[in-house]
């Protein structure tokens, strides 16, 4: 099941903090990634937006092996990601150059919600979330498989 990805224009004063109010745009998504130094180009219709804009996505994903799992967030400006309600990671609500964080939880095997909130200021920037299973094996993260 792909990811909703919803886009909000953002302010000078962006942060991940505060309501979203309405998105510009959204779009359907199986990762949440935005690689670095590209201009973000969403399956939409509407014109690409390249900096101030904040971005969330949320869906479900499917645990075939119980334990704790790894979740690694790189971004270049403010990331958060929250599995069952319950945020595991936090890469800081405002603007910063690139950082990577992880988190972990205890999952039990089958569905579960993921809810991913990213902040683009300007120029470069970057969104990468990778899980890693209780076996240690992993990747990028993507809903059509199987955790």
């Amino acid at each position: 099941m792909p990811l909703r990805v919803e886009v909000f224009q953002a302010g000078l004063d962006a942060s991940l903090e505060g309501p979203l109010g309405q998105p510009t745009f959204s779009y359907e998504a199986y990762t949440a990634e935005v690689p670095t130094g590209f201009v973000f180009r969403p399956r939409s219709d509407r014109p690409e937006l390249r900096e101030w804009f904040r971005l969330r996505a949320t869906g479900t994903f499917t645990i075939t092996e119980p334990g704790v799992h790894l979740f690694y967030v790189t971004s270049d400006d403010g990331a958060r990601v929250s599995i069952d309600g319950r945020r595991i990671v936090d890469n800081g609500p405002n603007l910063h150059t690139l950082q990577s964080v992880v988190g972990s939880v205890e999952l039990a095997a089958g569905r579960h919600a993921i809810a991913v909130d990213y902040l683009q200021g300007p120029q470069l920037m970057e969104l990468s979330l990778r899980c890693v299973r209780p076996d240690g094996t992993g990747g990028t993260f993507d809903t059509r498989l199987a955790w």
